[in-house]
């Protein structure tokens, strides 16, 4: 697989993935994200404290609905608490710190803007 660059596979400058390096399977014609590296999150605001239920257990998009009215914040929870495997990791009861929203877009919106794949 060749690495892309951005023109071949723009990304919305908005995008969390903007800085992650991309693929071409040039047999396939087909385009993969490489690994992600996450904003360093600012925490400036308090964090709120959520413990998790029987109906998030194993639903990390849940658990970030219902922290942030939107569910795409799972990852910002999981990079919080250490958490490798969202989706099996995330059991009734574990206390879960979960940085502010406002941190979090303040974080994805000044991570660097550099090229997707360069380092």
């Amino acid at each position: 697989m060749e690495q892309i660059n951005k023109t071949i596979a723009p990304l919305s400058s908005s995008s969390r993935y903007r800085n992650t390096r991309m693929y071409k399977d040039s047999d396939l014609n087909e385009i993969y994200f490489g690994s992600w590296k996450p904003p360093n999150i600012i925490e400036r605001l308090p964090v709120t404290i959520h413990i998790v239920v029987a109906d998030e257990v194993y639903r990390p998009d849940l658990v970030s609905f219902r922290v942030y009215s939107r569910s795409d914040m799972f990852w910002a929870i999981s990079l919080r608490n250490s958490i490798l495997m969202p989706l099996t990791d995330m059991v009734s009861g574990l206390s879960l710190q979960c940085p502010h929203i406002e941190d979090i877009l303040a974080a994805l919106c000044s991570s660097s803007s550099l090229s997707v794949g360069t380092t």
